[in-house]
């Protein structure tokens, strides 16, 4: 006995053929994969420079960078 996985889509004379579906989502998941890995690692970068740009705006006023605050002398700055 052979199933046919194509079903009357509500109303219309078109046939879904779900493997075909299946193969389109295959293909896509990669290609949002690779595109929400880019946006995570541009957004990761950003975070670095930014913690760079403190570290080095502490050092110019003669601090040390301690838990992600700045501090001088003992004192936060």
């Amino acid at each position: 006995m052979k199933t046919d996985y194509r079903f009357l889509d509500k109303g219309t004379k078109f046939n879904i053929d779900w493997s075909l579906v299946g193969i389109l989502v295959v293909m896509f998941l990669p290609i949002v994969a690779l595109f929400l890995f880019t946006v995570w690692q541009l957004q990761m970068n950003e975070q670095e420079i930014q913690n760079k740009n403190t570290e080095a705006r502490c050092k110019a006023v003669g601090g040390q960078m301690g838990y992600s605050k700045c501090y001088k002398n003992g004192k936060e700055v």
